[in-house]
């Protein structure tokens, strides 16, 4: 193979900080309380936890406790597992329960809390690399055209960037240093590129065209990267025009560079003959049901979706 062992890193579905990935909403809670009762309060998010707060998910409160839970466990032996532990804890520290359904319930009797809230923006937390992609053009202007005497239609093509960009980029290496800011670092006076502290995926553009950055909150800071991933393969001496294969290679160019950040959230079909199969899905709480169409032969196909 061309790629090197430890060359490109996967990237786990649920990003580097996976025990942090639940917490943004239990940060903004802790800010807004910090706000609200006029107290410092100490987070991941802005330095160490002195007392602790156990922000509990809806699942052990709003759902059946007999229900299973992704890896075949029920939620009631997670909950009974959660309860030792904050037993535990109980013992040395200071333990305030917080449930996500009690902090929804109250963003929607307090106008002052939910403006906090989304003042706050939807994510300060781990980074998700997805958010990154934008734009593109994903489908045809126009479904259908007929040409006329007095009228006349075009098929406009969009050079792809692709493989200009994969040709001359150099894609970043190995795994990265997570950078989490303290309370000291997080405000910022950034104007021009060369402001930024680290190598990563900034949009340095947009500060050349006169916007500021003042809040910095994460950052993956790769160490080493590499401009040969994808030319170093290439002989220029069989390149060749090749309109067959051009077409090809631009099409399996697209799918498997795409590869690198395809989803794992797409909807599944699943075709069902059997009354308790179907059952088994509308009750399942881990699954979104999108569709459901009937077949001739008495089955059925249910379109459904896991929920992250």
């Amino acid at each position: 193979m061309f790629l090197q062992e430890e060359e490109l890193s996967i990237v786990p579905e649920r990003g580097y900080e996976r025990c942090d990935r639940a917490s943004v909403i239990a940060i903004k809670y802790l800010e807004w309380r910090s706000k609200r009762d006029n107290v410092d309060i100490k987070h991941v998010g802005n330095g160490r936890e002195e007392q602790l707060w156990d922000f509990h998910p809806r699942m052990f409160k709003c759902y059946d406790p007999t229900a299973q839970l992704i890896g075949g466990r029920a939620a009631q032996d997670l909950y009974d597992e959660t309860q030792e532990r904050l037993a535990e804890l109980r013992e040395t520290l200071d333990v305030e329960e917080v449930w996500t359904c009690e902090i929804e319930q109250e963003l929607k009797k307090d106008a002052e809390m939910k403006e906090f809230f989304e003042d706050r923006g939807k994510k300060k937390g781990p980074i998700d690399p997805r958010m990154a992609y934008a734009g593109g053009r994903t489908g045809p202007m126009k479904l259908f055209a007929k040409a006329e005497e007095t009228k006349k239609i075009s098929v406009y093509d969009i050079v792809s960037l692709y493989p200009a960009v994969n040709y001359e980029t150099a894609y970043p290496t190995r795994l990265p240093d997570i950078i989490i800011p303290t309370r000291d670092e997080i405000e910022v006076s950034w104007t021009k590129p060369e402001d930024l502290k680290y190598k990563g995926l900034y949009k340095a553009k947009a500060l050349e065209c006169g916007y500021t950055v003042d809040r910095f909150y994460r950052a993956w800071h790769y160490g080493e990267d590499n401009d040969d991933l994808f030319k170093g393969y290439i002989d220029l001496e069989k390149v060749k025009k090749n309109a067959g294969l051009r077409y090809i290679s631009k099409l399996m160019l697209n799918s498997l560079w795409g590869k690198f950040s395809m989803r794992n959230s797409l909807c599944k079909n699943k075709v069902i003959d059997q009354a308790s199969e179907f059952y088994g899905l509308v009750c399942d709480h881990k699954i979104e049901i999108h569709d459901i169409v009937e077949y001739s032969d008495g089955a059925i196909r249910v379109v459904y979706k896991d929920i992250s």
